[in-house]
């Protein structure tokens, strides 16, 4: 397996995480459509190398044939599905995951508007201090590194 084929799977595992955290607003209102949610597990299962990419892209497509049956959360969640599974075709759907994953969080909000925080990482604080504490750690190790 390649590096780029490496960084691609975890990338589909990370978009599978973004689009599960808000599968609850399709799920409530559609509670007999599976489709959603098995996109996400086709996302894992070929980050997994447990089925193929074009197997993948049908649950996605799958997904977002449900999503033409909701409404405002409901229809960006099964769309941050559908992408979370596309990543196996396209890793750049992974983008996509996690815009409509924030966009089934906060419906007030155009979707440019999120892809712009997504892209310039502010889209929440919590998470920015995680980052700065993880660059703190790394450039403490490199110094602690140094010295020895």
């Amino acid at each position: 397996m390649t590096v780029l084929n490496r960084k691609t799977r975890l990338i589909a595992l990370r978009a599978a995480d973004c689009a599960e955290r808000v599968l609850h607003y399709f799920e409530k209102n559609h509670p007999k459509d599976k489709r959603p949610r098995k996109a996400i597990e086709a996302a894992r299962a070929w980050a997994n190398g447990e089925i193929r990419a074009g197997e993948a892209r049908t649950a996605a497509l799958a997904s977002h044939a449900a999503a033409r049956s909701a409404e405002g959360s409901a229809r960006a969640a099964a769309r941050s599905a559908g992408h979370a599974a596309a990543t196996a075709h396209a890793a750049g759907h992974a983008l996509h995951a996690a815009q409509y994953a924030a966009k089934a969080a906060d419906p007030s909000k155009p979707l440019y508007h999120l892809r712009s925080k997504l892209i310039h990482g502010r889209i929440d604080k919590d998470k920015q201090q995680r980052v700065g504490d993880t660059k703190e750690r790394r450039n403490a190790r490199t110094v602690q590194d140094n010295r020895q």
